[in-house]
């Protein structure tokens, strides 16, 4: 699960919606949104494709890996950060 966390930190940074994130050395990351996007409109679009997250404040978000986050999901976790946002 760190190791997915780090593929994610990854994704994270080619995106330009992401502002900033903390740096990542376990299964916890945490991240600003650009202002454009606010955390509880991300959350949702990612809840709406059945992706957990945890909205901090207006642009902070926080994503947590476990032992039973495969490699498909973290394929759809990338996919879906590119086709909805």
């Amino acid at each position: 699960d760190h190791q997915r966390a780090k593929n994610i930190e990854g994704i994270l940074k080619s995106l330009p919606f992401v502002e900033s994130i903390m740096p990542v050395d376990t299964n916890i990351l945490i991240f600003n949104l650009t202002e454009n996007i606010s955390s509880i409109q991300f959350e949702k679009t990612l809840a709406d494709n059945h992706i957990k997250c945890a909205a901090f404040g207006k642009q902070t978000i926080r994503f947590v890996t476990h032992l039973d986050f495969t490699d498909d999901m973290l394929t759809q976790l990338e996919q879906v950060f590119k086709t909805k946002f």
